[in-house]
């Protein structure tokens, strides 16, 4: 695992849109006031396909913030290796259930493996 500056524009754009009307504006702010001092995204290097497994209010905030980089924690990986880390950050972070989690993920369009 590496942390580095990361361009947004290297980011999958295509799961940053979807989630774009699911983010909580709350937290996007906090995010814009507090982003320095924020933990690093965490971006899963699927065959040089860069995806973001968590962050989105982080990246939308540096969006916002007219920022071109964010910090990001990069690990190599599979789609598969995403999807369970988001997951699992949602499980922790949340408190939300397997099932809810990859409802809200398939309700974003991405069709989550199953993680069991």
């Amino acid at each position: 695992m590496a942390t580095v500056d990361l361009r947004i524009s290297d980011l999958a754009q295509d799961s940053i849109e979807r989630s774009r009307p699911h983010l909580d504006p709350d937290r996007v702010r906090y995010y814009r006031e507090h982003l320095d001092e924020a933990t690093p995204i965490v971006v899963f290097d699927v065959d040089g396909v860069l995806l973001l497994a968590d962050g989105h209010h982080r990246v939308a905030a540096a969006e916002l913030l007219g920022r071109s980089t964010v910090r990001a924690d990069v690990r190599k990986g599979h789609r598969h290796d995403a999807l369970k880390y988001a997951v699992e950050h949602g499980k922790n972070q949340r408190g939300l259930t397997d099932q809810q989690i990859i409802e809200a993920i398939a309700r974003r369009g991405q069709r989550p493996e199953r993680t069991n």
